[in-house]
């Protein structure tokens, strides 16, 4: 199988590289099994049926498990419950049957700390409520604190994955007394028609971002009781290097941001080591933010060989360019809020290139870029001296060889629709 989601995307010579598979609205494309989310823990304990079987004339439950495929996600065996509740007429399943439990006893939680629930599910009459997703909060001498559901059906908290399926989330902060939760799904669907409810995936983790929706990416929502960690969070497209992301910052859709202070990715050595010689290509699409107003750094190899660097080429303009210490040898255009793709690399006689959105827009033979690979950080200059790049770098790559423009062009090109380039 090919490292890449995309098969007309080159891998001959690709050494490194990441692809958080997210879009240019910061969606998940379902398509990045190498991007495993933000450091995090999902402290659910379990998706257990919690009602058992039941046939009346006012009231029906018939709990099962079925292998599905979910659009996005592909094939999953998840649990359903097949139910009516005519609750009205006296039904067999009181007021709000509860369907679904995720825990196993208490749920250890922080007090006065944000926390992001997520929910896969299906239901096949379009009901939906905010008790799909609905915790109790205690002391840790049980005693009651409060409770709430967290599903909302507004769109900026649900995505409709295809067939029914959707992704929820909501997000809500534990009071200062709080130590554990119970957590449930309850249904307020009255009536003798049967409908299925399916949850294929739920989540609760503790945010890194404040009161912001860390939204788990759906294909990627994390079993109960597992972590991810900061060598997990991101695999090369390789499956060589566990990528370190502890130094970068994620949004609230998860995705992998810099935001101009601190934030960075240090390479391995042996990655740092394909910039000892050459030929050899750096490829990446990132968006840099207008807010920037110092000498941003995208990708660095030591200031005395070639960056990706933001200096300012023309009066009151930033642009991507090389620049050696000196000058500015190749000036690639101003590109400000804007996801753009950049190929730069170094031919087999030294000849430096950079290309920007396909488009060749320079070359140099500067005899004074010679390869040091004695130190590379995505994000930041090596040498520390405080110049971090803001905003976002959803792709990477790293190969041992130049790409010709045909292959530039065909990566261009796969990139293109799903960035808007």
């Amino acid at each position: 199988m090919s490292a890449h989601a995309n098969p007309n995307q080159i891998t001959d010579g690709l050494v490194f590289g990441y692809d958080t598979g997210y879009n240019i609205s910061g969606e998940s494309l379902g398509v990045g099994r190498y991007f495993k989310g933000p450091i995090s823990t999902n402290v659910l304990l379990g998706l257990t049926h919690s009602r058992s079987n039941t046939s009346g004339a006012n009231g029906f439950v018939l709990n099962g498990e079925e292998t599905v495929s979910i659009p996005t996600i592909g094939s999953r065996s998840v649990k359903y419950v097949e139910y009516f509740n005519n609750y009205n007429n006296t039904g067999d399943l009181s007021c709000c049957p509860n369907l679904f439990y995720y825990h196993s006893g208490y749920i250890g939680v922080e007090s006065s700390t944000s926390y992001t629930y997520s929910i896969i599910y299906k239901h096949t009459g379009n009901y939906t409520h905010p008790n799909f997703m609905y915790r109790y909060e205690y002391q840790t001498d049980g005693t009651y604190n409060t409770e709430g559901g967290v599903h909302s059906t507004a769109s900026s908290r649900r995505r409709h994955l295809g067939d029914g399926w959707y992704h929820a989330w909501g997000t809500f902060t534990t009071q200062s007394t709080t130590t554990q939760l119970r957590c449930y799904s309850f249904l307020y669907n009255y009536g003798t028609t049967k409908h299925k409810f399916y949850v294929a995936s739920v989540s609760l983790i503790k945010n890194i971002s404040g009161d912001t929706h860390l939204i788990t990416p759906s294909q990627l929502m994390l079993k109960p009781n597992t972590s991810v960690s900061s060598t997990q969070s991101i695999i090369d497209l390789k499956r060589t290097t566990s990528i370190d992301v502890s130094n970068v910052s994620f949004d609230s859709n998860a995705q992998m941001t810099f935001d101009g202070t601190d934030d960075y990715i240090a390479l391995p050595s042996d990655i740092r080591s394909i910039f000892t010689s050459y030929p050899n290509c750096m490829e990446c699409v990132l968006k840099k933010s207008s807010s920037d107003q110092g000498d941003m750094v995208a990708f660095d190899v030591d200031i005395t060989r070639w960056n990706l660097n933001y200096n300012m080429y023309v009066s009151n303009q930033w642009s991507f360019d090389f620049y050696d210490g000196t000058e500015h040898v190749i000036a690639a255009g101003n590109y400000d809020d804007e996801y753009v793709h950049f190929v730069l690399q170094q031919l087999s006689d030294g000849t430096m290139q950079i290309y920007a959105n396909g488009v060749l827009k320079g070359s140099s033979a500067a005899s004074n870029l010679a390869p040091n690979g004695s130190s590379i950080r995505i994000g930041s200059r090596s040498n520390g001296d405080s110049r971090y790049f803001n905003g976002y770098i959803p792709i990477m790559k790293i190969y041992n060889r130049a790409l010709t423009s045909v292959e530039v062009a065909s990566n261009f090109t796969a990139y293109k629709s799903r960035f808007q380039l």
